[in-house]
């Protein structure tokens, strides 16, 4: 995915997804689904996902 914004938002979130998919049965509730996206980028926002931050090499 391309990074639009300058900045790892998407990968983050993904990430954060992931995690979230993997570790509950969220994925069941399709109304829950239709939010999470949304949810995780407001918690992005606030600086809530910086576990999921990689350090990019160059």
């Amino acid at each position: 995915m391309m990074d639009t914004c300058g900045d790892n938002r998407f990968v983050i979130i993904e990430a954060a997804k992931n995690d979230i998919l993997e570790s509950t049965n969220i994925g069941m509730c399709e109304d829950e689904m239709k939010v999470l996206d949304s949810f995780l980028f407001r918690c992005w926002q606030m600086g809530w996902l910086k576990k999921y931050e990689v350090e990019e090499t160059v």
